[in-house]
């Protein structure tokens, strides 16, 4: 009996300290990291990627069919954030990557929370932010967090984007490259412009640009403008034909079309082959590369 007792008291003592260290980590306060994420929505990979820079695994514009996270670059400065309480502040992007949650950013939150009052009020927040705004072609970043977000000291937030990501990967015609250079000057989406990251074109398929659309949509107007040069070498000395319009409607999101839906928060890529009609102007170089008999 003695010794149920001792057990007893043993298991007593054992549960309040248990109690007692909760309590005292409960008086943290909260340190808030932000992550965002684009989903593949493509079926396949697409072999694909852009000349002009080196590519990181968070790059938008990064190879493959994993997520991915938008580069560090990419990460708004600033996040709007209302708390449940009727609170709200702002989260300024911090310098650096969490060092405990490294697919997260380190953000200065205005207003501080601690452990206890998030867990004990049952607080949520829910936060909101543009991305690529200043491309006029930008998405809209949402997402909340609570108490099951918290791991240590660290509000853990993702963000996910209100906007499909499409992907346009060019390439030319074999034979028409042979003896033509195509740079691209412009491409829109519904009229409204698409970042490029490169414009020279060539037989390799290459990712040059991007847009975010709205999911619902399910009719796109894609349009470009190019300047074709004679490819004399490698040296696009000569210009043939400046400012070329091209302009075509696809559909995307339904049945018979290559994408059979589009989802917020996911991306998707698609190839395009440039095929022209004619060489155009005939330049002085190009009885190097036709052949009369």
């Amino acid at each position: 009996m003695r010794k149920t007792i001792y057990i007893l008291l043993a298991s007593a003592l054992a549960l309040t300290a248990c109690s007692d260290e909760t309590e005292i980590q409960t008086e943290q306060e909260i340190h808030t990291c932000v992550r965002a994420v684009w989903q593949n929505g493509s079926e396949t990979a697409r072999n694909a990627t852009p000349r002009t820079r080196a590519l990181a695994t968070t790059d938008i514009l990064a190879n493959g069919t994993n997520d991915i996270v938008i580069d560090a670059q990419d990460y708004p400065g600033t996040i709007q954030v209302e708390c449940s309480d009727g609170t709200s502040f702002v989260l300024t992007k911090g310098p650096s990557r969490c060092s405990t949650h490294g697919s997260y950013w380190q953000y200065t939150p205005s207003v501080i929370y601690k452990d206890k009052d998030i867990q004990q009020g049952n607080l949520t927040f829910t936060a909101t932010a543009a991305i690529d705004a200043e491309t006029g072609a930008g998405d809209l970043l949402m997402g909340t967090a609570d108490k099951a977000c918290i791991e240590g000291n660290h509000l853990l937030l993702t963000l996910h984007h209100t906007q499909a990501l499409l992907r346009f990967a060019f390439k030319v015609a074999d034979k028409y490259d042979a003896i033509r250079l195509i740079k691209i000057k412009d491409m829109q989406i519904n009229g409204t412009p698409c970042p490029l990251v490169d414009n020279v074109l060539s037989t390799e398929r290459q990712i040059i640009g991007y847009t975010y659309v709205n999911p619902e949509a399910a009719t796109y107007t894609f349009s470009s403008t190019f300047d074709i040069y004679d490819k004399h070498g490698t040296t696009p000395d000569h210009l043939i034909k400046a400012d070329v319009k091209a302009k075509n409607t696809f559909s995307l999101g339904k049945s018979g079309s290559s994408i059979s839906a589009l989802n917020a928060g996911y991306y998707y890529d698609l190839n395009v082959t440039l095929r022209p009609d004619s060489l155009g102007t005939l330049s002085d170089h190009d009885n190097g590369h036709l052949t009369i008999e």
